[in-house]
C-alpha cells in the first residue's frame, strides 16, 4: 500500500493550517489554497494505487569468493506493462548498509540496469537483500514499496596461502586427492568430467567423448595420500580477534591444499551451518566465529574421534592445556602438528614437544611457510 512521504505529510499538515487560517480570517483564496493540499495528496495516493508490472532481479558474478576479491551485483528492472513508468528507486541491502539506484522512467518493454560492488574486505557470510522497488508520484508526496527479490548469501572465504601436501603419514585409501605426483600404481580412476584448459590430453576419454559430444577427461585420485583432521580452536579466551583471523587462514590453507582433510570447528552448530547453505570446509571457515565460554574438551573432542594412523593438525593460540591434551594423542597419528598463532611472536619457531611438532608464528603466512618446510613431521 502507498504511504505518505515526509513531503506528503508536510503538505497535508500545512494545507490544514492554511485552510483553518483562511476560514477563521475570512480569506477565501487562502482557504482555497489550503483545501487544495489534501486534494493533491489524495491524487498522489491514487496514482500510487495504480498497478505496475515492473520486473526486477538481482544477479551476482559469484556467490563464493576469497576475501579481497571483487564482486559485482547487478540489478535489472524491466517494464512489462503497457503504461510507461516514472522514476523508480531500487533499494538493496548489503549487511547493514543500503545501496540505492535511481531508475529513469521506463516505457513499455523498456529495461534498465544498475551495478554496485559488494565489499569483501572481511571474511564472513554476507546477506544481500531484500531488493525493494520504490515508486513515487511526480510531486514526491506518496511512495509505494514492493519487495521483488528475497535475500541471497555470499560466502567470503578466508585467504588460503600456497601450501604443498602435508609431509608425513601414508594410508592406503582409494579416495585420495587428484594429482599427478603419486607414485606409480597408487593412482586410480574416480570418474569423468568436462575438459578444462590445462588438463593433460592423455586423460581424455575418447569413447565417452564420442558418445556425448563433449570433451571428457578422466579424474584420477592418489590412493596413497594420507587422511588428515584439522581442528580449529575458536575460544575467545585463547585467541584474540586478529589472531583468530590468522588461525582461520592457516586452516583454510591446509584444507585447500589437502582435499582429503576433514575439518572440525570447535563449538560449531552443524545443523545451523547446513541450514545456512554451507557446501564445504571453506564455507564453514567463512562462517567461523570466536566463542565465549567454550571448554577445552570441545576442542579436544575431534581428536578423540579421528581415525588413527593419519594426520592431526590443531590450529590454536598459546594454550598449554590444550597442547598437553593433544600431545597425549600423538601415538595414534603419523603426524601431530600444532600451530599456535601468537601476535607477540617476533619470528616463526618450530619445536618438538611431547610427540608433537609445534609451530608458533604471528601470521598465517609465516605459519604456512613453516609447515611447507617440514619433512616427515620434523623441522
Amino acid at each position: 500500500m502507498p504511504v505518505l512521504t515526509g513531503t506528503g505529510v508536510a503538505v497535508l499538515g500545512g494545507g490544514a493550517l492554511v485552510l483553518a487560517g483562511g476560514l477563521v480570517g475570512g480569506y477565501a483564496a487562502l482557504a482555497g489554497l489550503g483545501a487544495a493540499a489534501p486534494v493533491l495528496v489524495l491524487a498522489a495516493v491514487a496514482i500510487m494505487l495504480l498497478p505496475d508490472r515492473l520486473e526486477a532481479r538481482r544477479t551476482v558474478t559469484n556467490d563464493r569468493v576469497t576475501v579481497g576479491s571483487g564482486i559485482t551485483c547487478a540489478i535489472s528492472v524491466r517494464n512489462a506493462g503497457r503504461l510507461p513508468m516514472g522514476w523508480t528507486d531500487a533499494a538493496d541491502r548489503i549487511g547493514g548498509e543500503e545501496f540505492r539506484a535511481a531508475i529513469a522512467p521506463l516505457g513499455r518493454g523498456a529495461s534498465a540496469r544498475a551495478e554496485y560492488v559488494v565489499p569483501t574486505t572481511r571474511r564472513g557470510l554476507l546477506i544481500l537483500g531484500p531488493l525493494v522497488l520504490e515508486r513515487r508520484d511526480p510531486l514526491g508526496l506518496a511512495v509505494r514499496r514492493r519487495t521483488v527479490a528475497g535475500a541471497s548469501a555470499i560466502w567470503v572465504h578466508p585467504r588460503a596461502h600456497p601450501l604443498r601436501a602435508l609431509p608425513a603419514g601414508t594410508l592406503p585409501d582409494m579416495d585420495g586427492e587428484l594429482g599427478g605426483h603419486a607414485p606409480h600404481g597408487t593412482s586410480t580412476f574416480a570418474g569423468l568430467r568436462e575438459y578444462q584448459p590445462g588438463d593433460d590430453p592423455r586423460l581424455i576419454h575418447w569413447r565417452s567423448t564420442a558418445r556425448t559430444g563433449a570433451l571428457l577427461v578422466q579424474e584420477r585420485v592418489d590412493s596413497s595420500e594420507p587422511a588428515a583432521t584439522v581442528v580449529l580452536d575458536t575460544r575467545a579466551e585463547v585467541l584474540e580477534e586478529v589472531e583468530f583471523e590468522e588461525a582461520v587462514e592457516v586452516a583454510a590453507s591446509i584444507v585447500a591444499a589437502h582435499v582429503r582433510s576433514g575439518l572440525a570447528v570447535a563449538g560449531e552448530d552443524a545443523r545451523e551451518i547446513a541450514a545456512m547453505g554451507a557446501r564445504g570446509p571453506l564455507d564453514r571457515l567463512a562462517a567461523a566465529r570466536l566463542g565465549e565460554g567454550l571448554d577445552v574438551s570441545a576442542v579436544h573432542a575431534p581428536a578423540r574421534h579421528a581415525a588413527p594412523g593419519g594426520q592431526l593438525i590443531l590450529v590454536t593460540g598459546t594454550d598449554a592445556g590444550v597442547l598437553a591434551r593433544f600431545a597425549a594423542e600423538a601415538p595414534r597419528f603419523s603426524l601431530l602438528l600444532i600451530v599456535q598463532l601468537d601476535s607477540a611472536a617476533t619470528s616463526s619457531t618450530v619445536i618438538r614437544r611431547g610427540g608433537a611438532t609445534v609451530i608458533r608464528a604471528s601470521t598465517a603466512a609465516a605459519a604456512v611457510r613453516s609447515i611447507g618446510r617440514l619433512d616427515g613431521g620434523r623441522a
